[in-house]
């Protein structure tokens, strides 16, 4: 009877694994159209050198994570049998300068892994680049260079990261999307200050576009069709607004100075999205407003830019010179009501594609995707085999107390425990954190011990009371 009741007993929980798998499956499935973006990337990484297979890749990764010349933009890391692990210390720019950018990463990834945990028998390493700007420009490595796997928010063409969800900025500054969309826990508040953004009816709106912005001007050069430069669009516009205050209303903010609520930016219908530092990083807010949204071309692009059609979601400008700006405003006048329902069509693009199930489902794929193009690649057929050859060769090349801590890391106790590379030169590292190894939990509490006030500002999820649940590694769904 014992044997019995134990047989089934792994037969149902195989069964239960089986339909927890397939139902993460077709929850994920209804944001296929967002993941073209990821296989478009990893191609490009695949045909310039990466991807090899998981020694050659976690080798480049641990180069990449050395160089001095934008160190203190990387978190590295390393996926293993659905745990994550960190490889080196977090550098103390990021800690004092960026701790909102590394928390809102790592506990995107975190959350995604207590939903989806099964969903990665693969080992994997990578590298989070948190900069604005991509970097990992293809030309300047050579022919045959093995390119390491780094994710980054904002790209162009001719770089080699793979887009990622810019989670920081959906769910840890504020206002920030998450606090517009998550609902259940937080009520009918949130419900109201969604509807706010869009209270205003269509027929009562300002025919006026509005752009407030800083002027920080993007460092990629922005041309025409026909090859002009174009001039930084953020200055150029505050010239044209004055020129004609009756189609734009654009000004550069100063603090405080010329902002407008974003309440009251529903009040027009049309707003200026441009160009700064990088890709515009609450243009998805906006599109909350059913505002039409006027869009600058740009050579940068996100992880969901693909999926918005222009003349559909939103209207372009900057395209064929630097005035066209007002023949889109005229355009949007004379076809008003194609202009209401394209501002409906941008806020409806938000709600599916954007909201935080979709973003977990989104770090889900790149991460399985990754781990099978790099499999595919293996010389062998086995990225865990040639995975299985690095920690061999660094079990024989390490002390007997490094091969210990590897191995221990095999099957850690829970989600963010587990051990990493030794650190050769924590103190060259510029690293806060202690010598020997590294682990999550580790970088999550030097964070916080930069910034105690992150734990509220940047949280899990509206289940999550403070922080210190996800340090405990508590269950993390919702």
């Amino acid at each position: 009877m014992g044997l019995l009741c134990w047989i089934g007993f792994v037969l149902v929980h195989n069964l239960l694994s089986i339909g927890f798998a397939l139902n993460a499956a077709s929850d994920c499935e209804a944001f296929q159209e967002l993941y073209s973006q990821i296989d478009r990337d990893l191609e490009v990484l695949s045909t310039a050198g990466g991807l090899n297979n998981a020694v050659i890749n976690a080798k480049a990764v641990e180069l990449y994570c050395q160089r001095e010349d934008f160190k203190e933009f990387l978190i590295c890391l390393r996926l293993e049998n659905g745990k994550l692990l960190a490889l080196t210390p977090v550098n103390d720019k990021i800690l004092k300068r960026y701790p909102r950018q590394a928390l809102g990463y790592l506990f995107e990834i975190l959350e995604m892994l207590s939903k989806y945990s099964g969903d990665f028998p693969h080992s994997l390493d990578f590298v989070l680049h948190i900069s604005d700007r991509p970097k990992m420009r293809l030309s300047h490595y050579k022919a045959g260079e093995a390119l390491p796997l780094v994710f980054g928010y904002s790209k162009a063409d001719g770089f080699g990261e793979v887009l990622v969800p810019y989670s920081p900025w959906f769910r840890c500054f504020s206002p920030n999307l998450d606090e517009l969309l998550i609902s259940p826990a937080s009520g009918p508040n949130q419900t109201a200050l969604l509807d706010a953004l869009a209270s205003v009816p269509w027929q009562d709106r300002r025919p006026v576009a509005l752009g407030r912005q800083t002027t920080f001007c993007t460092t990629f050069k922005q041309r025409a069709r026909d090859g002009r430069e174009l001039p930084c669009a953020r200055e150029h516009l505050i010239e044209v607004s004055e020129q004609t205050p009756d189609l734009l209303d654009f000004q550069a903010v100063h603090g405080v100075q010329n902002s407008v609520p974003l309440n009251d930016q529903g009040k027009y219908k049309y707003l200026v999205m441009t160009d700064g530092w990088t890709i515009r990083t609450r243009v998805e807010i906006h599109m909350l407003t059913e505002s039409v949204i006027l869009w600058q071309g740009s050579p940068l692009y996100g992880h969901w830019y693909h999926a918005v059609k222009a003349m559909e979601h939103y209207v372009p400008f900057y395209m064929e010179s630097e005035m066209d700006i007002l023949d889109a405003i005229k355009w949007l006048r004379e076809h008003d009501k194609e202009a209401e329902m394209m501002g409906r069509r941008a806020k409806d693009f938000v709600l599916k594609y954007l909201h935080r199930d979709a973003r977990l489902c989104y770090w889900r794929e790149v991460l399985i995707r990754s781990g099978q193009k790099m499999m595919s690649r293996s010389a062998g057929g086995h990225g865990n085999e040639s995975y299985d050859v690095l920690r061999q060769e660094q079990e024989v090349n390490k002390s007997g107390k490094t091969s210990e801590l590897l191995n221990s890391a095999v099957s850690p106790p829970d989600m963010l425990s587990g051990t990493a590379f030794p650190i050769k030169d924590s103190a060259a590292s510029g690293s806060s954190l202690p010598a020997k190894f590294v682990h999550v939990t580790e970088v999550i509490q030097a964070i916080l011990a930069e910034g105690p006030s992150m734990s509220n500002a940047c949280k899990f999820h509206q289940g999550f009371s403070n922080v210190g649940g996800i340090l405990r590694g508590t269950n993390m769904t919702e």
